[in-house]
């Protein structure tokens, strides 16, 4: 885990909220929606794959959301993917410090219009996924 990140922001004079062990998501969302940005780091070492569920509801708030670079899972598969990744900001580890500290304030312009046109066609998506697995 990146002990090393969260000491060196306290320093520094941020407040972290660090969210492990929680798996109530209605919960875990209100924790992270509390805060200004979003770090998403992985706990291993090496290439992890991107965790949309994490991220995907903070872009969707206009919430600043800096991620550890990533395998990306499905990225032109869906609309919403692809919505997602243009609002992270992805850098190395060793620059998320830094990447965070510029661009706390940073605001997102989160289209509202269009994020409901992504959202009936994710629903229209999944429920043909769902019809043809059926059969």
């Amino acid at each position: 885990f990146p002990v090393t990140i969260i000491p060196r922001l306290i320093e520094r004079g941020f407040k972290v909220l660090n969210i492990t062990d929680e798996y109530d998501m209605n919960r875990k969302y209100k924790l992270i929606l509390s805060a200004k940005c979003l770090l998403n780091i992985h706990a291993y070492d090496g290439e992890s794959m991107f965790e949309f569920a994490r991220c995907s509801v903070p872009v969707y708030n206009n919430m600043n959301v800096i991620s550890e670079k990533s395998l990306i899972q499905n990225e032109q598969n869906n609309l919403s993917n692809g919505y997602v990744l243009d609002h992270i900001l992805f850098c190395e580890y060793e620059d998320i410090i830094d990447t965070a500290i510029k661009n706390l304030e940073r605001k997102i312009n989160v289209v509202y219009p269009y994020l409901e046109k992504i959202s009936r066609y994710e629903i229209q998506r999944i429920n043909r996924e769902l019809m043809e697995n059926k059969l």
